[in-house]
């Protein structure tokens, strides 16, 4: 079994005249820019690329017109290229249905097989010529 101390307990005390006082205060440094110098900084950056943004959306549009423009001064020329591809493939239809039915009497190879006035393109018209 322990003993009883028979002296006094010694205690940690401050020492005479106590301590040196201290803040307990975090010390932060001080702003390099205020609330409103970023709130202004933000603001004349959005403007600046909105800016940005809209001339390039202008630029973007006439180039986009130039080229339709382009596109709309070819399409005759297409078209006429076409007309000819066109013509060429049904004479040459119509040369070989002449000489497939050439043995058959009273076959028109100008003859319409449709019953109607209007004029469409034939879909059967053949390709292979193309290439």
């Amino acid at each position: 079994m322990a003993t009883p101390l028979k002296s006094k307990p010694v205690q940690d005390m401050p020492p005479p005249g106590g301590f040196k006082p201290f803040s307990v205060a975090a010390e932060m440094p001080k702003p390099r820019i205020s609330g409103f110098g970023l709130f202004a900084l933000t603001a004349a950056t959005c403007a600046v690329g909105f800016y940005i943004m809209g001339q390039g959306n202008i630029e973007r549009r006439a180039l986009k017109m130039e080229k339709r423009e382009r596109r709309m001064a070819i399409v005759p020329f297409l078209q006429a290229e076409e007309d000819a591809r066109f013509v060429r493939l049904s004479q040459k239809a119509k040369d070989e249905e002449a000489r497939i039915m050439k043995d058959v009497p009273g076959w028109d190879v100008n003859e319409k097989v449709y019953n109607t006035q209007s004029w469409f393109v034939p879909t059967h018209v053949n390709n292979k010529s193309l290439w």
